[in-house]
């Protein structure tokens, strides 16, 4: 794959560019039910990174 940020290759899997160490790991897209922002979040974020906000994780079971 094609790295977003320095458009390197990337071989498919790997978390971190070798040209440019730009991490892209299992990060997910959020959007602040508070400030609206939207930004990358990981299973580790607690909080927005622009207002503080909680970030709020929806359980699905199936």
């Amino acid at each position: 794959m094609i790295c977003p940020s320095c458009g390197s290759w990337v071989d498919e899997g790997d978390p971190v560019c070798p040209s440019c160490g730009a991490y892209f790991g299992d990060d997910e897209e959020y959007e602040c039910p508070n400030c609206h922002r939207v930004f990358l979040i990981d299973a580790y974020d607690t909080t927005c990174m622009f207002c503080g906000a909680e970030i709020k994780r929806e359980d699905n079971f199936y």
